[in-house]
């Protein structure tokens, strides 16, 4: 699995539409959102596995932070 980071959740969301829309498997995994990370899968024409994620870093819970 290769993950890339994203500048926002809409940003997330076009990248798995458009990868549907060209041959590729949108939401292979089902979507995780916590509120401050959100992130979809999809597989690409070969197969890879793809994680489009965003992560406000601001909003993560403290009990997160520490690990």
């Amino acid at each position: 699995m290769l993950c890339l980071s994203c500048e926002g959740r809409e940003v997330v969301g076009k990248l798995n539409d458009l990868a549907a829309k060209h041959g590729g498997t949108a939401d292979i995994n089902a979507m995780q959102d916590y509120g401050f990370m959100y992130n979809r899968n999809l597989a690409d024409l070969d197969g890879h596995v793809w994680e489009m994620m965003w992560m406000d870093m601001s909003a993560m819970p403290p009990s997160e932070k520490a690990n």
